[in-house]
């Protein structure tokens, strides 16, 4: 057609871009306006792909403030959440325990990192799966069940999706001690609602850590003008 034949071109001439080049191309077409604040008070953020640059750079920001802690602290930011964390890229593959092994080689000598020195140091270690959730729409109330759910400007939250009471304790002290304020809900109701709910985290406790969802709230998720 006209229409595909013009893109097509235009691909060609801007970018060097043949139509062959689609067949193993990783090619997506997204909003291209920046991010803006919104609000009277310009106390929201709008913007795409905020599920889940939001997450991932909060958890960079936090890792480079750290300096030099007293244990090892990881920062993984992997791709396909979307799609299942599949790939040798994702969440399911062995890149953390390829990274952690080596750092265990590397701390115990050629040999010594064994399979069951790993599996011990990883259920001796803690982690935050870090997602956004669904913040309530006034718009659309009906979906959520308001004295269980999340909501704008209160701060990140969690639920209790396959997290150990002592570990969501160990969190709940930290975010108290340092003064700083969160929630608990579910990303929407309870019976009714419609998600596939699906973050990293059993990817994380299927190595034996001990890890928690741990979310930004969101409006308007995976829509092209995210808050």
């Amino acid at each position: 057609s006209r229409f595909k034949g013009a893109i097509v071109r235009l691909l060609r001439e801007k970018y060097g871009i043949e139509e062959r080049d689609f067949r193993t191309a990783e090619l997506s077409l997204v909003p291209a306006q920046r991010a803006r604040s919104v609000g009277l008070d310009g106390g929201l953020v709008g913007g795409y792909g905020q599920d889940d640059r939001a997450c991932g750079y909060v958890a960079l920001r936090a890792a480079l403030a750290v300096g030099k802690p007293a244990y090892t602290a990881i920062t993984l930011l992997v791709d396909k959440e979307e799609i299942g964390s599949t790939g040798n890229t994702g969440a399911q593959s062995n890149f953390l325990a390829t990274v952690v092994g080596a750092l265990l080689e590397a701390e115990l000598g050629p040999g010594r990192a064994t399979e069951q020195r790993l599996r011990a140091l990883f259920q001796r270690s803690k982690a935050l799966s870090t997602d956004v959730t669904s913040a309530v729409q006034p718009h659309y109330a009906k979906l959520w069940d308001k004295k269980n759910a999340n909501f704008l400007g209160s701060g990140p939250t969690w639920d209790q999706s396959g997290v150990h009471s002592e570990f969501m304790l160990f969190v709940r002290r930290l975010l108290e001690r340092n003064k700083i304020p969160y929630q608990t809900g579910d990303f929407s109701r309870v019976f009714g609602g419609r998600h596939e709910g699906g973050t990293i985290l059993p990817f994380l406790t299927r190595l034996g850590l001990d890890a928690m969802n741990f979310s930004i709230p969101l409006l308007s998720m995976h829509a092209p003008f995210e808050l």
